[in-house]
């Protein structure tokens, strides 16, 4: 099985142009390129918080009191956090940003699935205003069931 592992990691790497930088003790920066046919190069540099946890399977509470927090926009933007598994798929937090960051940085924890696999993770479709660009976008997103129904308590 690490053989395995190892082999589509490898593969990925190649096909992706993939580097993974340790930007400090708590921060990984992974960059990867997609070229595609025509020429057209997709270049796409990901910001990962690590954030210290003894948990990796995640309850309800968790979940509803991480998203109550206050965090730094200016310390997060930018970046995408693996929180652990809740119903047997990962909960990521995700800090998108525009042009004026970090003032319009937000907080996006969502279950790491496609929105046509919602529902077996129990899971609730919710849109989000993102900042995009000069401006922002509704966005839809699977958000843990918790956070639905406590959405006045979730920090955005």
């Amino acid at each position: 099985m690490y053989y395995m592992k190892y082999f589509v990691c490898l593969l990925f790497i190649t096909v992706c142009n993939l580097s993974v930088t340790c930007a400090s003790e708590n921060e990984v920066i992974v960059n990867y390129s997609i070229e595609y046919e025509d020429g057209f190069i997709v270049k796409l540099p990901l910001r990962y918080k690590l954030v210290k946890t003894n948990k990796v399977i995640l309850s309800d509470r968790d979940i509803l009191d991480f998203a109550s927090e206050e965090y730094s926009k200016a310390d997060f933007m930018g970046t995408r956090t693996i929180l652990g598994k809740h119903n047997n798929a990962n909960i990521v937090a995700e800090y998108p940003c525009n042009d004026l960051c970090p003032v319009y940085t937000v907080r996006i924890i969502r279950y790491d699935v496609p929105l046509n696999r919602c529902d077996e993770v129990k899971g609730k479709i919710r849109s989000i205003l993102v900042p995009v660009g000069i401006g922002s976008a509704l966005v839809k997103f699977c958000v843990p069931y918790v956070l639905n129904e406590n959405w006045e308590k979730y920090v955005k």
